[in-house]
């Protein structure tokens, strides 16, 4: 199954025993979910194909808008339209401007390679999200510790509605120090999942300077 937001919100309504929506909403259990994927970069990244975002270098132009959807550059190689391959360019050939976080980033290539023309390969991350760059399965764990430690979070300051979610779970009695523990479990939690994977960028080239 896809791990997109409605999945991920389902599961997470599971965890905090709200399957029903009475103590937080749909809308802000969406919110939590997507807060927590967004909390995974840098440290673990969505790598694209690498055949899949390219620029072609066209005579004057040093500077170019990166393809849709790219937070980090590790490489660009260097190859011609009609398949001659020329590998991977130095570090100080190349360089990202700009906010990348914002989209306003460009790809600042040095004029020795764009006055011999040819396409520039870009070996790319960006982010996790809940649409498009859905997380692995071994993700899924630590997405809901996250979400869950902030879904108690928000319990534990609002007495009204942590009351009324007791109503609904008799069964377990659990008193406001009691529920504080839950927090920091599920924050440790985080943090043992945190430790165990990441997803490791390829290192940009040295860089002169």
């Amino acid at each position: 199954m896809a791990n997109d937001l409605a999945t991920l919100r389902e599961y997470l309504a599971i965890a905090v025993r709200d399957t029903n929506a009475e103590t937080w909403s749909t809308a802000e259990l969406d919110d939590l979910v997507r807060w927590s994927v967004a909390r995974l970069w840098p440290r673990h990244s969505y790598q694209y194909s690498p055949t899949s975002k390219t620029v072609t270098l066209v005579a004057d132009t040093y500077h170019y808008s990166l393809p849709s959807n790219i937070h980090h550059v590790a490489r660009c190689e260097w190859y011609t339209s009609g398949g001659d391959e020329y590998g991977a360019l130095d570090g100080a050939a190349w360089e990202l401007v700009g906010d990348v976080d914002n989209g306003t980033a460009q790809l600042h290539v040095a004029p020795i390679v764009v006055d011999q023309g040819g396409i520039l390969r870009l070996l790319a991350y960006t982010k996790y999200d809940t649409t498009t760059h859905l997380i692995p399965d071994d993700l899924v764990q630590l997405v809901l510790a996250y979400a869950r430690a902030e879904a108690y979070r928000r319990l534990a300051g609002d007495r009204q509605r942590f009351t009324a979610w007791l109503s609904r779970n008799q069964t377990q009695n659990i008193s406001i120090n009691e529920m504080l523990q839950m927090i920091n479990e599920a924050e440790t939690e985080a943090r043992r999942l945190k430790a165990e994977r990441k997803t490791w960028q390829k290192p940009v080239p040295g860089r002169q300077g």
